[in-house]
Formats: structure tokens, sequence, C-alpha cells
């Protein structure tokens, strides 16, 4: 049985209360792309692609997602007892292969998607199948399958940037764009959501285009969802650059100014690269063009445990932005305007004050442009025009260094730390997790969701949080929050 139960309880005073039972519902399948003959890959011939692994989870299996807002790829563990397919009437684990597909769909109320698929958690690919046997004490075999892969951040783990095979394949280019010869990337000065989206369809796409031929298997392409509107990449700067692609879209991510990453969708995954969408104590997104990324809500009761600390390990007062290597020759102008202007200090600001915190100094480099430019300041073809690159660059990079400044001048007051919650699939990173307990009310950004789903027994997610605002929203009261966080839940008996 699946959905939800109303259970009738008695109160404490003969009356009756409502409980929630949940009793999540959760689906995993095989899609077969890659078949074995005779030790030899080739491709999935047979008739039964789709091969539905949820009946063999039994009530000792268990699934396992984890998602990190800061890696290329999130990744999954399916185990169960090791059982005999009825078609093939041999192993499971014989069936699975590397880069085979593995849907996990789930829900913590089924009832709400009737009729429809449950919602998509991962989607991934297989990197090993293991079957692991032992002999128990009472001499009993006991026989496990361990599935384990990636989602779709694999494909840009996987194929790589590599110019030899540029060489060895004849493909003529000079040294200064070996990036345009080897993967077809326009070398042009371009704004860097439009050299993400060129990654993207370019090389990503046209390598799952080409697994899909193998595979006669239909494999959903990537879609890009670029929203920075603010900084110029070219692939000239890291024309020396070799390794997997996405080495070389982090270069360009720009973070903490940015953030990218990718989502699992129904419609396929999706590349998200958008301004981080941090707030300021007052409640403001600090980076133009940042928007509400969307939040989960949830109550007292559906945390298992809670952990939030403040700290000043990363409290800084006074904030740099260096040239990147691009910048060439001009290094000097940008450091010695910003310091004569005093643009990176911070000292007058409560929550990094020196007297506190000692002078501290946090440093990111930015690995982009000003816009409007169209080749580096030092090529400016008149004196004239080297000036005002110079002075395009600077402005720039104070204008990066005020931007970190403001996302991390009151890290002093941020919470950050995990919490383990009544699971759900809803919890993804990317979302603020706003939780109310009793009447006080806060929220906090989630940088990395893990589910543990055990069939028929138990769900929890663990989430890492970070930016929480609970300390934050204490001091904005007139009385104790104390006894405001317990007049309502299980922390009010």
């Amino acid at each position: 049985m699946s959905g939800l139960v109303n259970t009738i309880l008695g109160g404490p005073s003969g009356g009756e209360g409502r409980v929630k039972v949940y009793r999540p519902k959760v689906e995993v399948k095989l899609l077969k792309m890659v078949q074995r003959r005779e030790g030899q890959a080739e491709r999935y011939s047979a008739a039964e692609r789709e091969i539905d692994l949820t009946p063999f989870l039994g009530d000792v299996g268990g699934i396992r997602t984890t998602k990190n807002l800061y890696e290329a790829a999130g990744g999954f563990s399916i185990s169960f007892s090791d059982q005999r397919h009825p078609k093939t009437l041999d192993t499971v684990a014989a069936m699975v292969e590397p880069m085979d597909a593995i849907e996990i769909r789930g829900a913590r109320e089924p009832h709400r998607y009737a009729g429809q698929k449950l919602p998509l958690i991962m989607r991934g690919w297989v990197s090993d199948v293991e079957r692991a046997e032992a002999i128990g004490q009472d001499g009993t075999p006991q026989r496990t399958v361990t599935i384990q892969g990636q989602d779709a951040g694999k494909f840009w783990l996987i194929h790589q940037v590599i110019y030899e095979i540029a060489y060895l394949q004849d493909v003529p280019f000079l040294d200064l764009f070996r990036m345009q010869a080897a993967t077809g990337v326009d070398v042009s000065f371009m704004p860097v959501s439009q050299f993400i989206t060129q990654l993207t369809e370019r090389i990503v796409n046209d390598k799952v285009r080409k697994l899909s031929a193998f595979s006669s298997q239909q494999v959903k392409p990537f879609r890009v969802s670029a929203t920075v509107t603010e900084g110029i990449a070219s692939a000239t700067t890291v024309a020396s650059v070799q390794g997997p692609i996405w080495q070389i879209a982090e270069i360009f991510a720009d973070r903490p100014w940015n953030e990218l990453f990718i989502e699992d969708e129904e419609e396929g995954p999706l590349v998200r690269f958008r301004p981080t969408p941090c707030r300021s104590l007052a409640g403001d997104f600090i980076m133009p063009g940042a928007t509400d990324p969307g939040r989960v809500d949830i109550d007292a009761d559906a945390v298992v445990a809670l952990g939030l600390k403040r700290s000043d390990a990363q409290v800084a007062n006074f904030f740099w932005v260096p040239p990147g290597g691009s910048m060439l020759d001009t290094s000097a102008l940008v450091n010695t305007a910003t310091l004569q202007r005093g643009a990176p200090l911070d000292q007058q600001h409560g929550n990094n004050r020196p007297e506190l915190y000692g002078v501290r100094r946090m440093q990111v480099q930015t690995r982009l442009l000003p816009d409007g430019l169209s080749g580096l300041p030092s090529r400016a073809p008149t004196e004239a025009g080297r000036r005002q690159g110079g002075r395009t660059v600077v402005l720039w990079h104070e204008k990066r260094a005020a931007e970190l400044k403001a996302m991390n001048r009151d890290n002093a007051v941020f919470e950050g730390g995990s919490a383990t919650l009544r699971g759900s699939e809803e919890l993804k990173v990317g979302r603020y997790l706003r939780l109310t307990r009793g009447d006080l009310t806060s929220e906090a950004y989630m940088t990395r969701v893990s589910h543990n789903i055990s069939p028929m027994q138990a769900w929890t997610t663990q989430v890492s949080l970070e930016r929480g605002t609970g300390f934050i929203e204490r001091t904005k009261r007139r009385q104790t929050a104390y006894f405001a966080e317990t007049t309502r839940g299980p922390y009010s008996q």
C-alpha cells in the first residue's frame, strides 16, 4: 500500500487527532545501452530495453543519491540481494553494463502523482556493478549486487580535450587556436553565457548524439539555462588547458560570483549557469541579475537532526581580486589603481571589524574580462586605446571585489552546517530550505543533498547548508526567541 494514511489517535483528554503516516514509493529502472557478447561490447539489440529493478530491492535493498552544487556530477548507489532474473535465469548483475542508464524516481506522498510518473530524483549512467559473495556464520551464502554510477555530469568528466589526439588525426591548427581546432568552440571574445552554451551544444551534446547512434536508444541532450549577463570569455585564455570538458567550463564559471551545475529534469539534463543567489542581511540579492532559486518549506516535525554553527573562519575585511593570467601587462595598472583608491578595504563594518577579528584578506581571481572588450588592452592599436582598455579592466576588478565584499562581509553572523530531514523529492541543491519552528522562521541555502532510501522502511535526506539566517532572525526579536521556537511542534512538550 502506498500513499497517505490518516490515522485516528485518541488525545490525552479523550479527544481525537490526525497524524500523517507516510508511505513513500520508489521506482528504479535500468535502460539498456550496451550488450556484451563473447566479452565484447556492442549495440544492445534485445527487445527488452527497459528493465524494472524495483521488485529486486525487496525490504533489504537500499538506494543512495548524492548531489553537490560544487561538483560536476552527482552519484548513486543501488544495492539489493542477488536474485535470478525470471527471463534470463541468470543473476541480475549479469544484465548490467557500465554506461547503461539508470532512472530513480520517488515520492513521499505518491498519491499526489496519481496517473503520472513519479518525480525524477536522478537519471544517471552506470560506472560499475559488483556482485559480492560471502558465507555467513550459519553457513548460509550471502550475495549482494551493488550498482554505482553518476548522473549526466559524467559526460562532462569522461570526455576530455586532449590535443595530442588532434595531432594524431592531422587536424591543422595554430597553437593559439588549439581549443577551436579540438572542440569547435569560437576563439573570439564572447559573453560568458554564450561560451558555456557553445561548450554544451558543440562538444557535450555531440558526444550524446554519438552515444545515441551507438545504442539505438534515445539519450536526451543537455539543455542550457545561462542567465549570467556580465563578463566576457575567450577560449584563447585557456589554449593550453587539457582535461575534462567540465574543467574548462569551471574556469569560466567564475565562482563565487556565479554558479554552474547540472540538474536532472524530466525533459533532460539542464546545465544551469546563473549569478549566485546570495542575499544580504536585508534580504536583497547581491549579484546583478540574480533571481529567486526557489525554496522548500518544512517545519520542525520534518527535522531528524540539525547542527548549525557560526564561525569567524571565513571573516575578511580586505577583499582582493587580482588580475588573471590573461591580463598581461595590465596587472600593474590594476594593482596600483585599485590600492590607491582603497577599494579593497572594509574595516568599518560591524561584522568584520579588524579590532575584533584582525586584518584578514580574502583573495579570489576572476577569469573573465569586462563587457565591451574585443581584445586584451595591451593589444589596443593606439595609446588612447590602451588607456581606455586598461581603465575598463581596472573598473571590472574593482566591481568584482565590491561584489566579493558584499557576499562575505557578514560571514560571522550567517550559519552553516547540516541537517537530516524527513526524505522528500523536493529537496534539491541550489534552493533555499525554509524552516519554521514554532513562531520562528529562518532559511539556509542547500549546497549538498543526499537521499537515503530503504524501500518499505525509511527515507531520510541529509543536506549541507550555507548562509543560514537563524541567528539573524533571533537578533531581530525584542523578546527571547527560545520560547518562540517551542510554541509548536516536538519541542513544545
